[in-house]
């Protein structure tokens, strides 16, 4: 209960709308293919979990661990969110591949075009959290020289 409360928090924290999420996981040496609802297929590599939050404006996905394919159906109103470690991943309808490493993350990119974002959850300094992100820079500096040397 309380993973499924954390899961929602990041969901709604980043992605700025709250919806149910649902959880899909593979153990080593298992893959798993997941139909969304939107039409988009998830092919889950071994030892692979993501957490999937779809709503009526919403198309976000949290790869956790693993590796995972992605064919994202076309909605030009609800690009399809990808959040693996420090990057975002963000389509409309295209097909790629993205392997998370702890905090890195791989795109392959099979078919169409992806945009891709470093990305934060938390930063305790003011200059960040106007913008609900943060950045390494934030832990090794003061907050008015982080912010001067961000042109803030």
């Amino acid at each position: 209960m309380a993973a499924s409360i954390a899961a929602a928090a990041l969901i709604f924290a980043f992605f700025k709308t709250p919806a149910e999420t649902t959880t899909f996981a593979t153990a080593i040496g298992e893959t798993s293919n997941v139909s969304l609802s939107d039409g988009s297929v998830i092919a889950l590599g071994g030892d692979t979990q993501i957490r999937v939050a779809l709503s009526e404006n919403l198309r976000a996905i949290e790869l956790t661990r693993g590796e995972a394919l992605f064919k994202v159906a076309k909605d030009a109103a609800r690009p399809f969110k990808v959040r693996a470690g420090n990057a975002t991943i963000i389509a409309v309808g295209t097909e790629f591949n993205v392997e998370r490493d702890s905090d890195r993350a791989v795109v392959s990119v099979t078919e169409g075009r992806v945009e891709v974002k470093r990305t934060w959850v938390f930063c305790p300094y003011p200059c960040c959290k106007d913008l609900n992100r943060s950045c390494a820079a934030c832990m090794s500096m003061p907050d008015n020289r982080h912010r001067r040397q961000r042109g803030n």
